[in-house]
């Protein structure tokens, strides 16, 4: 019974949760456009106001399923015991649109400005937290009572919000800085550390336009023959561009 009532209460969980995570796909769109431009101080109004809204959007989902859910979830279930049961878990387990909604946000932040490495430790707290505490809460150990299919929504639910701490206390510390003047106006972000990075662009300066902008108009004035002019976005350390210059000589590759 509790099986079953948690894969019918964590689809519907599932099913509310995709709204958000719709939206924060379309601000990180606009974050990476941000980032790409250069326009750091500008992807902060992006994530605050995604954040903000979709902190909204979980105070009236939360509201929504409290009235909704035990209709909806009737329909798709006959049995008494699992309807029950489910309700048991929805009613703890939707808390979590708190955390969860505004996760996505940050999700979309570090996918943005390509710091994905981050989602990766996020994911390891979160699951370590979630399976601890599935161990204590389900089964009643370490002196806690035993909750049963509660105490694994209740584990969700705070696994949720261990990814957010995470996140919150990542952002300033690491990487993100909040703005002196407001942390809610402005959010920007410091270049990533590289070892001997000036060294290494000096061994690339014979091919490397350190003004970009100043050829605008202008880029076929460095290969006058070339037969093509191909632009190559996000080209991570070279190897696939070097090989498509070299497979291609008549074609300017910027």
């Amino acid at each position: 019974v509790e099986l079953g009532a948690s894969a019918m209460g964590g689809l519907f969980y599932i099913c509310v949760f995709t709204i958000a995570f719709g939206f924060s796909v379309g601000s990180q769109i606009l974050i990476a456009r941000r980032n790409g431009e250069g326009r750091y101080k500008d992807v902060g109004p992006v994530m605050i106001q995604g954040g903000t809204f979709l902190l909204g959007l979980a105070v009236l989902m939360f509201g929504l399923t409290h009235l909704l859910a035990p209709s909806v979830v009737r329909l798709l279930i006959s049995s008494d015991s699992i309807f029950d049961a489910t309700m048991e878990f929805l009613n703890w387990r939707i808390w979590g649109f708190f955390f969860a909604f505004v996760n996505v946000m940050f999700r979309a932040l570090y996918i943005g400005i390509t710091r994905t490495k981050v989602l990766t430790m996020n994911a390891v707290v979160m699951a370590l937290v979630n399976v601890l505490l599935d161990y204590i809460l389900i089964f009643g150990k370490f002196g806690m009572p035993e909750m049963g299919i509660k105490g694994a929504a209740v584990a969700s639910v705070m696994a949720e919000a261990a990814s957010l701490a995470f996140f919150l206390i990542y952002c300033p510390f690491f990487g993100i800085m909040l703005s002196n003047i407001s942390p809610l106006e402005e959010i920007t972000m410091r270049m990533r550390k590289m070892k001997n990075l000036e060294p290494r662009m000096e061994k690339c300066s014979a091919i490397r336009i350190a003004e970009p902008a100043s050829m605008k108009g202008n880029w076929r004035s460095l290969k006058p023959d070339a037969t093509a002019l191909w632009v190559e976005v996000g080209c991570g350390k070279g190897k696939f561009t070097a090989e498509t210059a070299q497979a291609n000589p008549d074609v300017l590759l910027i």
